[in-house]
């Protein structure tokens, strides 16, 4: 049986060994980490800031009418650099809405004359646009214009301010408005309802015409939009301005030598003098208990790396004292297999297993240098097979430019041929006509020399 075989228990003792050195190695990197990363993070008691309790109070106190004073001043100071602020942002939002409505007026002027001049001094389609469709198509751009304003409006309020939404709708009511004048000015021209329809089919020609005018807009929506969001930024501004915030203070150098020299200034220390012992003879008690802990907690470290030296120790000295394996096998694949052999019984003894391992492990090496043979031999012949493939795409190549070639020169001695035929034709149909008027011509001459002949008689 297995069980008493003194050569299967070694090899199982050597198992155990090799794994438990493994296991032990794993063990003594993370206690080793582990220590290492151990850190105290407390300070010592004699860096332990003193209590200053009372005497800051009394200095606050001391302090108070002084800072008070130069806090007042310096509020009084930033309220009026506020103010003026406040009133240069007034004054600049009320010129940039004067500017943006003389932009907006001019702008909106020179987008209707243009526009709507163009279009009813330039022929299109050859014919005259109307004044009244021209507003219409004006109108009907402005809408879009609006609506687009409207859009950008939402967009940059949204969670912002309640003035965008307003500025929103008013651009939406105004686009309403102009979309329904739109209507009313280009039907005006027409009645009835085929009328009104044939018109409606003839808008989609004015296309161009409303780009056209969408394009002499876009200078008055940039005017209508920019105008409300700098002077609303400017006002945001004003109001957003803390006016009450101290921007200039800072604190004034006060002497406190009249204060330390009084008596209750040193009562107050003598309370923070007594306050700091207690605070640090209750502190350095803990840091003691911290400090315990922190060296016991090293000592359980340091004491599981060196069980685990050991352990390791030990394995090695087990894994050298078992000689039935050469030092090269001492491993757990060989082991393993070994062992399998025996579990298998392949084999009884040692030698008997190594020699079956040795076997196996040589048809193995025989195994991975077939299939590398094979995957090389599959290699080269991949590597040939591409190279006759280019070869014969190569030789396909040359054919087909030998035969376009001479397909070529075939075309060129055919046209040549043609050539030589159709003047040849040409020629003979020449010497026939000629040859039939000569032959006409003397027939003409017959037949008067014949009618002369007659005549005589």
């Amino acid at each position: 049986m297995l069980k008493d075989n003194v050569e299967y228990q070694q090899l199982l003792k050597l198992r155990g060994a090799i794994v438990g050195k493994r296991q032990a190695q794993e063990r003594l990197a993370q206690a080793r980490k582990t220590l290492n990363d151990m850190k105290f993070s407390l300070t010592s008691p004699n860096n332990r800031a003193p209590v200053r309790v009372h005497t800051q109070a009394m200095i606050k106190e001391f302090e108070a009418p002084t800072v008070n004073a130069a806090y007042k001043v310096a509020r009084r100071r930033d309220r009026g650099i506020n103010t003026v602020k406040n009133i240069f942002f007034v004054l600049l939002a009320i010129g940039i809405v004067i500017l943006g409505g003389f932009l907006i007026y001019h702008s909106a002027v020179w987008s209707w004359n243009g526009s709507i001049g163009k279009m009813i001094t330039e022929p299109y389609m050859n014919s005259m646009i109307d004044y009244e469709v021209a507003v219409g198509i004006h109108l009907f751009a402005l809408t879009f214009a609006l609506a687009i304003g409207a859009t950008i409006l939402g967009f940059l309020g949204a969670g912002v301010s309640p003035a965008f939404f307003a500025g929103t709708v008013v651009f939406g009511l105004c686009g309403v408005v102009s979309f329904f004048a739109s209507f009313s000015y280009y039907y005006s021209i027409v009645s009835g309802f085929w009328e009104k329809l044939f018109a409606f089919l003839a808008s989609f020609l004015f296309i161009p015409k409303f780009f056209m005018a969408f394009g002499y807009l876009l200078p008055f929506v940039l005017a209508v939009i920019g105008t409300p969001l700098v002077a609303g930024l400017l006002i945001f501004l004003c109001v957003r301005g803390t006016m009450s915030s101290v921007h200039t203070y800072k604190k004034p150098q006060i002497d406190l030598t009249e204060l330390k020299q009084t008596k209750e200034y040193k009562e107050a220390e003598e309370r923070d003098r007594k306050a700091t012992e207690e605070d640090l003879a209750f502190y350095r008690e803990y840091y003691n208990k911290e400090v315990d802990h922190y060296n016991k907690m090293v000592s359980v470290r340091k004491d599981a790396v060196t069980k685990y030296e050991r352990l390791m120790q030990s394995c090695d000295k087990t894994i050298r004292s078992l000689d039935i394996l050469h030092s090269s096998q001492k491993n757990l694949d060989c082991i393993d297999n070994i062992l399998y052999y025996f579990d298998m019984r392949r084999a009884k003894t040692i030698q008997e297993a190594l020699n079956l391992y040795v076997q196996d492990q040589q048809m193995l090496r025989i195994q991975n240098q077939l299939s590398d043979m094979q995957r090389e031999t599959i290699r080269a012949v991949r590597e040939g097979v591409d190279r006759l493939s280019s070869r014969l795409d190569s030789m396909e190549s040359a054919i087909t430019k030998e035969i376009a070639t001479v397909n070529r020169s075939i075309h060129e001695q055919t046209a040549v041929l043609d050539k030589s035929i159709n003047e040849l034709r040409n020629d003979n149909n020449r010497n026939a006509s000629r040859m039939i008027e000569e032959q006409s011509r003397i027939a003409n001459q017959l037949s008067h020399m014949y009618y002369l002949q007659r005549i005589k008689m």
